[in-house]
């Protein structure tokens, strides 16, 4: 795990209950009450919500990764989209009281303030992009906003960035570099 404070956390509740999910495996629904601040200790998850009567994939996260953090100290603390397992995954739950005693460690509070600032950057990003409506113009919005290049790790992956389907991607890139707008190596694209 990158993060220290989500490191330290789960070193101070390595005593609490590790829940293991299956691929494809509804963890959370939508608009069901967050309880949790919840660290994926193996595996993957995603989110995916109805929008516009169409499935949107978006907020990829693995493992050393914490969600629902920010909805535990929220009125309206109700999920905002299922969370799915992406493959066999485990997840470490901690209700609101585990999570704050955690948060006592200065060094742990510091290190995850400090993530927050960075995490309400990313979320607004995500937002940006899904609000963008075609697959093309979402392509070059994350091109242009990466100077050019984006290197993403799979396929799956930049799919649920930009909430639309593996297919769906790979059909748009191959008629990108047809039109000679970006070309693809491997796993990274570049603006041209």
């Amino acid at each position: 795990m990158k993060n220290t404070f989500i490191e330290l956390i789960v070193k101070d509740n390595k005593n609490k209950e590790i829940k293991s999910y299956k691929s494809n495996e509804i963890i959370f629904f939508e608009d069901q009450p967050c309880e949790y601040a919840s660290i994926i200790l193996k595996g993957s998850i995603y989110m995916t919500s109805l929008y516009n009567d169409k499935e949107i994939n978006f907020n990829y996260m693995k493992k050393g990764s914490i969600f629902g953090h920010n909805l535990i100290f929220n009125n309206n603390n109700k999920y905002k989209a299922h969370i799915i397992a992406l493959g066999n995954t485990q997840i470490l739950h901690l209700n609101k009281q585990e999570f704050l005693k955690s948060l006592h460690n200065p060094i742990i509070l510091e290190q995850y303030l400090s993530f927050m600032a960075q995490f309400t950057i990313n979320d607004k990003e995500s937002i940006k992009i899904l609000q963008i409506q075609k697959l093309r113009d979402r392509i070059l919005y994350v091109l242009s906003t990466n100077n050019g290049v984006y290197r993403f790790k799979n396929i799956v992956q930049f799919a649920i960035k930009l909430g639309v389907s593996r297919e769906t991607l790979s059909r748009e890139i191959s008629k990108m570099c047809l039109d000679y707008k970006i070309r693809r190596v491997k796993n990274t694209l570049h603006l041209l």
